[in-house]
């Protein structure tokens, strides 16, 4: 018994020794591990508080850069605002909080870049092994206007082959043009008719849900170098039926004999990016020359000769200047198309730019040829992307009418390269007010191309409108979708007519017949104007 007794107390103390060594063991291990345990415990709340602050200032910098850019390149007003939109969101534009504030043009006159940088990042716990984080975020955003349409040229419109007083010089082959308010939608004006189906339909509010009073916008934009006073002129400004539609600007009536007013008022603009920031030049409407304001009801003198408008005297370079045009009638009648032509003439060598903002309405008035005309301005910064080009109602012709798109070339002057078969799309919709159930205009209730079809020619980009003598696009938007290359490049403000390389695209019509044809065109780049490029 004793000796069972000594040998039990033996294992009790060497367990006993055991413990007292792990225990001994397990101190040094976590006096060990404590220090490596607080750093990850510093880095997990302090790399979180990091990503956080990351985060305030991405979203800081991107909110800041899209909000001054659409002021570019006014690059004082853009960085006011992008100061005033940082400090909204948390951010000190004058560096009192530790943040330094960088605002500058980005990678174009239209692009604005904010640069964020924060030197004084808090740290909760590893300011104690003295680790100190230094942030960087950035952004750069940049906005598209919409894209200059119908001309590179100081004039818009004029066909030699009907006036004497079109230099062949200074002729595009096609007419500016303007329904009259009692004038039907599928005549090919889509927005300053009021009726559909039937003419004279009466007040607003109307059948033509596309419908709008204030008609179309021309630019006159002044040379960014050597500015010199400018003389804004129209041909055949007055809507004068009785001349026919084949002769002079082909003014054509549709169904009544009411003689429309038409209105030319010049406005400047204010603002480079908004064309509602605009001030008139003059209040009061005056059938004189240089009233820089008519309203013209069946005015003889203008009949096939150019009269000035407007006469803008030292000009400051790069001014803009805008002319509306738009038809009115106390009843909203008159159902025809007023043809005209604009052009701006400066003292010196250097002259301004006159093209269409956002949508323009043609007419073509000849007889089974080709027509040749410029569509937009397509920069080297949209390379990649796709063009959309939207027509209303196309093809009123007596014979077969192919439109082919057209690219410019770096050999050769005007846009003479065929856009590639593989790279354009096409369909179709319908009239918006036969689609809200109002009356059609003979094109039906449904799209003739719902789904996206390829081109109508082989080898090359071309949409076939009318089939001989039959419309196939009747009251209808004919959407054009195109793939700008990727390796597509250009030099933006050159002259297309004497230089190679420029960005002017432009439209080959062939017709079989003769074409007495009104058509609304459109053509935008796809994707938001305003947008994050970094």
């Amino acid at each position: 018994m004793t000796g069972t007794k000594q040998r039990t107390a033996s294992r009790r103390s060497r367990r006993r020794g055991r413990g007292e060594k792990d225990e001994g063991y397990v101190l040094a291990m976590f006096a060990l591990l404590l220090i490596p345990i607080l750093i990850a415990t510093a880095l997990a709340v302090d790399v979180g508080s990091w990503y956080a602050r990351v985060t305030q200032l991405q979203r800081a910098a991107d909110a800041a850069a899209l909000a001054g850019t659409i002021w570019m390149p006014d690059i004082t007003k853009a960085t006011s605002v992008a100061q005033d939109t940082l400090l909204k969101n948390g951010v000190d534009p004058t560096g009192a909080g530790g943040v330094t504030v960088t605002i500058g043009q980005g990678h174009s006159s239209t692009s604005l870049k904010v640069v964020l940088t924060d030197t004084k990042v808090k740290p909760y716990f590893s300011g104690v092994i003295g680790w100190n984080q230094t942030l960087h975020r950035s952004a750069e955003a940049e906005y598209y206007l919409p894209l200059p349409l119908g001309s590179p040229l100081n004039y818009f419109g004029g066909d030699a082959s009907k006036s004497a007083n079109i230099a062949a010089s200074r002729s595009p082959g096609f007419w500016a043009a303007i329904g009259g308010p009692g004038d039907v939608a599928a005549y090919g004006d889509a927005y300053s008719a009021v009726c559909t189906g039937t003419a004279d339909c009466g007040t607003p509010p109307q059948s033509n849900n596309m419908y709008r009073s204030t008609g179309y916008w021309y630019v006159i934009k002044m040379p960014a170098t050597n500015p010199t006073t400018t003389t804004i002129s129209i041909f055949d400004a007055a809507y004068n039926p009785s001349n026919g539609a084949a002769n002079l600007a082909g003014d054509q009536s549709h169904v009544d004999s009411v003689v429309f007013t038409t209105e030319y008022r010049i406005y400047k603009q204010n603002s480079a990016i908004d064309i509602n920031n605009r001030t008139p030049l003059t209040s009061s409407p005056s059938a004189n020359d240089n009233s820089c304001y008519w309203q013209l009801t069946n005015n003889a003198t203008h009949l096939g000769n150019w009269k000035p408008l407007c006469t803008i005297t030292n000009p400051t370079a790069g001014d803009t200047y805008l002319l509306n045009v738009r038809t009115s009638d106390p009843q909203f009648k008159g159902s025809g198309v007023n043809g005209y032509a604009v052009q701006a003439i400066a003292t010196g060598s250097v002259q301004p730019a006159v093209y269409a903002y956002g949508d323009m309405a043609m007419r073509n008035n000849i007889n089974g040829t080709t027509a040749t005309f410029y569509l937009s301005e397509v920069g080297p910064e949209f390379a990649g992307k796709v063009l959309n080009v939207d027509l209303w109602d196309p093809g009123d012709t007596n014979g077969t009418a192919t439109l082919y798109p057209m690219m410019p070339s770096t050999t050769a002057v005007k846009p003479v390269q065929s856009v590639a078969q593989a790279d354009c799309t096409y369909t179709a919709s319908p009239s918006p007010n036969a689609a809200s159930g109002s009356s059609a205009d003979g094109g039906g209730t449904s799209p003739s191309v719902t789904t996206a079809h390829a081109s109508d020619v082989s080898g090359s980009c071309g949409v076939i409108t009318n089939q001989s003598g039959t419309n196939k696009y009747n009251d209808e938007w004919l959407h054009i979708r195109i793939k700008v290359p990727t390796t597509y490049t250009c030099t933006k403000g050159i002259n297309p007519e004497t230089t190679a390389g420029s960005c002017w695209w432009g439209i080959k019509y062939n017709f079989t017949a003769a074409a007495n044809d009104v058509t609304t065109w459109k053509a935008a780049i796809e994707g938001n104007p305003v947008h994050l490029v970094q």
